[in-house]
């Protein structure tokens, strides 16, 4: 078990902190602790997508360290106890295509919201549910990369158009998402593994979500 210091932080993550590092870590923490299970996991996203603004302002975070930030974040909040479980999820769901896909992410709040949004928007859009998931069967096939240099890749394009649905309209989610993992290198193969685990992991959880409701509502904070 990782060691903690007093403040319930891991050493692990601060050891190399500087002072304002540490009390930007504080704050945040105080900030997420007053929004509820769904603005916590909209504020972890923000987060996310933010390293561009926070390196200017703190030149010792790199990407990863960032990253390992913002999990401690979603770690400190999940002691709430209130559903939120985005550090958790990865536990929560279980499964072979859960692994894929952090195989590939390799780290727990960026998984936890993906798999949050996806069981949110599997449980609140029933209706053409059939069409989302056939389309996500499509994307776990190499043929769906297929390049033309006068056609975008139906993969990109559709995982484009559903990741912004199941991110409820969050454009710069999406977006932060297709340039980390390459998705807009249609020749290369980060991008192809990452859009096929995000399918595969969805397929899963709609499974989930017609053998088991109540499990997926604890999934969102729901029933806990």
């Amino acid at each position: 078990m990782a060691k903690k210091n007093s403040l319930g932080f891991r050493n692990e993550v601060i050891k190399e902190y500087t002072y304002e590092q540490i009390q930007e870590l504080i704050r945040q923490k105080s900030v997420i602790e007053n929004l509820d299970v769904r603005g916590a996991y909209m504020r972890i996203m923000l987060l996310l997508t933010q390293f561009p603004l926070y390196s200017e302002q703190f030149v010792e975070f790199t990407e990863k360290s960032w990253e390992q930030f913002v999990e401690e974040i979603a770690r400190l909040r999940e002691r709430k106890n209130d559903g939120f479980i985005c550090f958790s999820m990865l536990d929560q769901v279980g499964g072979d295509r859960v692994k894929d896909l952090f195989d590939l992410v390799e780290n727990k709040a960026i998984f936890g919201v993906i798999a949050y949004n996806m069981a949110k928007y599997i449980q609140e859009n029933r209706q053409g549910q059939d069409y989302t998931t056939e389309v996500m069967r499509n994307l776990t096939l190499m043929e769906s990369w297929s390049f033309d240099y006068n056609i975008r890749p139906y993969a990109a394009r559709q995982f484009y158009g559903k990741s912004i649905q199941i991110f409820s309209g969050n454009r710069n989610f999406t977006e932060w998402l297709m340039e980390k993992f390459d998705i807009n290198d249609y020749r290369g193969h980060r991008g192809k593994e990452f859009v096929r685990a995000f399918a595969y992991l969805y397929i899963s959880l709609e499974k989930l979500y017609r053998t088991n409701p109540e499990k997926t509502a604890r999934l969102l904070g729901e029933n806990k």
